[in-house]
């Protein structure tokens, strides 16, 4: 099937998984809970697909739409140069990822206003013997590039197109530029 769907007031919407798949996929999760609390109802199950679908919808995928007849989603994909993909079925983990990104909009994730979960600034800085302060969990904000919290990026990783972003360390003082070893693809400073 090129596109699934769910209804909600007698409108299809498409959707990388049907409240089938989530249901079943979601059985088996262990951070659950709110998936099947009474108060989520199906039309709020439903409405969390169609806004994981939209968000995935909108990523740079390696290849192009395949083209087929009542294709409407960015998947399937032909050209990806991931081993394995059909151009005419999407992949298992956008379904999943699909699933595991509308559990964690339900359980509060900023993924849909973030564009850059994780990324922290810094809170004060202090040139007197050299302090800096960051907000939150920002120690390791050059490890917390990705856009999506890590288990939908494990899954989707592979699909996306690169960005060709290079990070590399530079340190200047009195004494002249110091440069790290590693060879970042660069032959002039930034």
């Amino acid at each position: 099937m090129v596109n699934k769907t769910v209804c909600i007031d007698n409108i299809d919407f498409p959707v990388y998984a049907d409240l089938d798949d989530a249901q079943k996929y979601m059985t088996g999760n262990y951070n659950n809970s709110s998936w099947f609390d009474p108060i989520t109802d199906n039309d709020t199950r439903k409405r969390l697909l169609i806004t994981a679908t939209r968000i995935l919808d909108r990523q740079r995928w390696r290849g192009s739409p395949s083209g087929l007849s009542g294709q409407t989603l960015a998947w399937p994909r032909t050209g990806t140069g991931v081993p394995g993909v059909t151009d005419t079925e999407v992949p298992k983990e956008i379904e999943y990822a699909c699933i595991e990104l509308a559990n964690l909009i339900l359980n509060g994730s900023d993924v849909e206003e973030n564009p850059q979960p994780g990324v922290q600034t810094i809170n004060s800085f202090k040139a007197g013997s050299v302090a800096i302060t960051y907000f939150r969990d920002a120690e390791n904000v050059f490890l917390k590039r990705a856009r999506f919290p890590t288990v939908v990026q494990e899954l989707i990783g592979k699909f996306l197109e690169g960005t060709g972003v290079h990070v590399t360390g530079v340190a200047t003082g009195i004494d002249g530029e110091s440069v790290t070893r590693e060879d970042f693809g660069f032959n002039e400073g930034l």
